[in-house]
């Protein structure tokens, strides 16, 4: 992704996947991070980083007044239809409700950070398409490079740590059950790898146009919050069966929790109600 897009993730995980014992402390203080980030991605001067800091300040402003109690109340129902038993469609609704929510804060960071990427020079530019080359680099030895049994068990391990921080340790069995899931979609991070490539060189070039050329903040913001429109039907089509499946995934194990698992994943909810909760009322205090 560019340089907003790293930003944007960050924004996803700090809002709905942090960790909670940091939560309210990253929240409060990402824009040092978004510091970071810009200079790292694409070199930005000083202008341009307290520019990206002002937006990013009035974003979270937004955020946590529009936002963050339609979490809470998110949370109050994943609570409950968690204690009745998942099924396939409460899985479907949390996939559905994550990515709106998801979707709405990319469109409204993106037009916060518009103005400021599409300044960006053409040093700076080739700057970032350097990073994508890198980080693609990366993605490709952690999850492509080598033979088929080790590209799985990475694959395997990977799963279960995400599954794991939410229910504490997975049963043989359980893990078995992560093990299918990997193994009926063999080819998700090549295709993961070919559809951020493609998304990377449709920023590249859009930063790149003349730049008077109108639509261009439009067309940007475009492509943070409607993803799917610049999607192959393929793709599209791998996307709903790799949810599907996932869904399927989340039912069988959600059915083979132990007490003590089940009251992990409790926990975790209830903390993170806690913390939207906390920090959806306390502008005036931050």
């Amino acid at each position: 992704m560019s340089v907003a897009g790293r930003f944007l993730c960050t924004l996803a995980v700090i809002f709905l996947l942090g960790a909670c014992s940091t939560l309210r402390f990253s929240y409060n203080n990402a824009e040092t991070v978004l510091r970071y980030m810009a200079w790292d991605y694409f070199d930005a001067d000083s202008e341009q980083a307290d520019a990206l800091q002002e937006q990013f300040v009035r974003l979270r402003s937004w955020h946590r007044t529009s936002e963050l109690p339609g979490y809470v109340l998110t949370l109050n129902s994943a609570k409950d239809r968690f204690e009745k038993g998942v099924n396939q469609a409460d899985v479907e609704w949390a996939i559905t409700t994550i990515r709106n929510h998801s979707r709405l804060l990319a469109g409204r960071a993106a037009r916060e950070a518009a103005p400021v990427l599409l300044t960006l020079r053409p040093e700076q530019i080739v700057t970032l398409e350097r990073k994508f080359s890198r980080e693609n680099r990366r993605y490709v030895e952690q999850w492509i490079e080598g033979d088929a049994k080790s590209r799985a068990r990475r694959r395997i391990d990977r799963v279960v740590e995400q599954i794991e921080d939410w229910t504490g340790n997975l049963s043989r069995g359980q893990k078995a059950l992560v093990e299918r899931f990997v193994n009926s979609n063999p080819d998700e991070f090549e295709r993961r790898i070919g559809e951020r490539q493609r998304w990377q060189g449709e920023v590249l070039a859009l930063l790149k146009r003349q730049k008077n050329l109108p639509g261009r903040s439009a067309s940007l913001i475009r492509l943070f919050s409607e993803p799917d429109s610049g999607r192959s039907r393929e793709y599209l089509i791998f996307m709903n069966r790799w949810e599907s499946d996932l869904g399927g995934l989340i039912v069988e194990l959600s059915a083979t929790l132990d007490a003590d698992q089940r009251s992990n994943v409790l926990s975790r909810l209830e903390r993170y109600r806690g913390d939207f909760r906390a920090l959806s009322g306390s502008l005036a205090a931050n």
